[in-house]
């Protein structure tokens, strides 16, 4: 276990907390943290009451204390008590994840009374994990189909292209696309192809990304909860390297331009409302993909980067493995294939276009939302920049959502 060297500023939940989301954890932090220009010293993050955690709030977690220990801040958790709150984190993965991010066990990130408990359960199965005897006579843990725990993603080893293929063909593996095929009306591939790879292969473009991970949920429910739970696949992926906005800039500067030759094929804009913790403003917000000009904000960068043509590699071809790819309806505009910048593009219009989902992209202080209402032409996206006081996610949190088929 660890002890915080400074006070600390408690982050917790009441009794009976239901059910902890990325938005509700932040509002918490909002309301007990205050406000200032520098990140709390020491932050205490009390899940104890909490009775159940979403699964992308698990690499959101990930997210804020690998940048809290990489500005060397201290960060300390309180494990739930409910036993089947204490399994879910342990069938994830989280702390092997946190441990890797941070170079430490994961007892020396927890309270003394978490770790003491944590021990005394580390060595047994969690109940959402059930056991096989291998024909070696060893064990081997099966989580269950709709799970697909916090997986790492070598980047080091591999070519971001490399790594985007071994995850692409892992949800194109036997009972995985048999299982995303039942519930994603028979694109099960699109979602490997379109989602998966294109997510992967942008992580390992950006500088500095050495680590990566992502999980996945099918979030099924009974047929007595559908009213108030919906049925939808979630997908995050997290990496530790520049943000969308640092590596636009990097290339801006290096190139004097982030636009390759596709960029003008795509007409879509994005139409919402900005609003700044900072400087306490608000505003509507208006970016369209026929203008060939880098915003100033690091916000509205973000956004961009979901445009057909922007890339942090304007003069360089489109990757060999894209043509004659089988590709969703979102399919690239005649001309695309040739060149980079279709990353996010396709990213953006399978989820949205042909999935009828959302995306939630966060880094350092700033939140993107982006979706689409039915019939409008125009994506809707809202735009949020929190102070330094505020929760920091380093790196780059990719989340997306896309409503299951129906029973």
């Amino acid at each position: 276990m660890s002890e915080l060297a400074v006070p600390s500023v408690l982050v917790d939940f009441p009794v009976g907390y239901g059910h902890l989301t990325v938005n509700g954890f932040e509002g918490r932090w909002l309301n007990v943290v205050e406000p200032g220009k520098d990140p709390p010293a020491a932050v205490e993050i009390d899940l104890r009451n909490v009775k159940y955690l979403d699964q992308e709030f698990l690499l959101y977690l990930v997210a804020l204390v690998s940048g809290r220990e990489r500005q060397k801040l201290g960060t300390l958790l309180a494990l739930p008590t409910a036993s089947h709150s204490l399994d879910f984190l342990r069938s994830w993965g989280l702390p092997e994840a946190l441990a890797t991010v941070t170079g430490r066990p994961f007892a020396r990130l927890l309270t003394g009374e978490s770790a003491a408990r944590f021990s005394t359960v580390d060595s047994d199965l969690p109940r959402y994990v059930r056991a096989i005897d291998t024909p070696g006579g060893g064990r081997e843990q099966l989580l269950p189909r709709s799970f697909f725990r916090i997986t790492p993603i070598n980047l080091v080893d591999h070519t971001p292209e490399e790594a985007a293929s071994i995850v692409k063909s892992t949800h194109l593996d036997g009972h995985l696309q048999e299982v995303l095929n039942r519930h994603l009306y028979g694109r099960g591939e699109w979602w490997a192809s379109e989602v998966m790879h294109e997510a992967v292969l942008n992580a390992g473009m950006h500088g500095g990304a050495t680590k990566s991970f992502t999980s996945s949920q099918l979030m099924l429910g009974s047929p007595a909860e559908e009213a108030r739970v919906p049925r939808e696949l979630v997908m995050s992926i997290w990496d530790n390297g520049d943000s969308f906005a640092q590596t636009l800039q990097a290339a801006f500067r290096k190139h004097k331009s982030v636009w390759a030759p596709s960029f003008g094929l795509d007409d879509s804009e994005f139409r919402g409302m900005i609003e700044d913790k900072v400087t306490g403003t608000s505003g509507p917000l208006e970016l369209s993909a026929r203008v060939r000009s880098m915003p100033k904000q690091q916000e509205l960068q973000i956004l961009a980067a979901f445009f057909l043509g922007v890339t942090s590699l304007p003069l360089e071809s489109g990757r060999a493995s894209r043509p004659g790819r089988r590709l969703t309806r979102a399919a690239l505009p005649r001309g695309a294939q040739e060149y980079g910048g279709a990353g996010l593009y396709l990213f953006r219009r399978t989820i949205i276009d042909s999935f009828r989902g959302s995306f939630m992209y966060a880094s350092g202080p700033f939140r993107v939302r982006v979706h689409r209402k039915k019939d409008a032409k125009e994506y809707t996206a809202t735009v949020l920049r929190l102070r330094e006081s505020d929760p920091q996610v380093h790196g780059n949190l990719l989340i997306a959502r896309v409503p299951l088929r129906t029973r």
